[in-house]
């Protein structure tokens, strides 16, 4: 009861402090705003823009072109299907991994120097195994996203406590048991930062990739917007991939309390 009522109060006051820090930023998004919009007027509109002109390219791309939503979902397509099959290689590799210790010594170093190299190279070779489209855009995704997560992935499992897993074999769990019932939820913390690191690299690939080959999506809006020195619409796709970086961000960090309640007060 001590321990439980000692979190409840922790978690009062850091609300209480969320809380006061409101006003603040509030504040501070205010004068920002306001600071920026003034020297907004005093340049060149091709140099910079005030957020005013911004609120009109938007509603002009959302409202009256329509491009905007249509664009926000080849990216986030594109995202999603290459970080959902970056996250099921990820996970199975960096269990594996971490489970055989031999297995780790000898592929480790192979993971360290992909993970480590500027894939944006890899993609002039992927153009010509997979084409200009919606594959090359989730092979780049998968590529920019899978080393993250097979490397959390194996650092998780391997700070899985020996008590727990000599729990499993007391009582005669399988390999597969062990994984499934110890194991992934014991590393689950590492697993969805590796998941949130992904995330960020993949938003990269499917930008790269939008900006220089498929010309499609919000990079291809920041193509076009650049070309022509539009820079009202130069600064739409790039708030709205900042947004949306955001809003999975928070998706994840729901679903990780959502599956794993006991990772918000450590392991147990």
């Amino acid at each position: 009861m001590g321990p439980a009522a000692s979190r409840m109060r922790s978690r009062a006051r850091q609300r209480a402090l969320d809380g006061r820090g409101v006003p603040a930023r509030l504040t501070l998004l205010v004068v920002v705003l306001a600071v920026w919009e003034w020297y907004g007027h005093q340049v060149s509109a091709a140099l910079f823009v005030p957020p005013s002109a911004i609120v009109r390219a938007f509603y002009d791309m959302a409202v009256v072109e329509r491009t905007l939503l249509d664009a926000v979902g080849t990216t986030v397509v594109g995202l999603v299907a290459g970080l959902g099959a970056a996250v099921v290689v990820g996970v199975a590799v960096g269990v594996a991994l971490g489970r055989w210790r031999l297995l780790g010594q000898v592929v480790d170093p192979y993971v360290a120097f992909f993970y480590s190299m500027p894939l944006i190279a890899l993609q002039p070779l992927l153009i010509v195994w997979l084409g200009i489209g919606s594959v090359l855009k989730i092979a780049m995704v998968f590529a920019f996203s899978v080393f993250v997560v097979i490397i959390n992935t194996a650092a998780g499992v391997r700070e899985v406590e020996d008590t727990f897993l000599d729990v499993g074999r007391s009582m005669c769990a399988t390999e597969t048991q062990v994984v499934r019932t110890i194991i992934l939820p014991r590393a689950l913390p590492y697993i969805m930062t590796g998941i949130r690191l992904g995330l960020a690299q993949g938003l990269v690939g499917v930008i790269v990739v939008e900006m220089t080959a498929a010309v499609t999506g919000m990079g291809g809006l920041v193509v076009t917007a650049g070309s022509f020195f539009q820079t009202a619409r130069l600064f739409v796709p790039i708030l709205v991939i900042m947004l949306v970086s955001v809003v999975l961000t928070a998706a994840l960090r729901w679903l990780h309390r959502k599956v794993s309640p006991w990772a918000q007060t450590g392991h147990g």
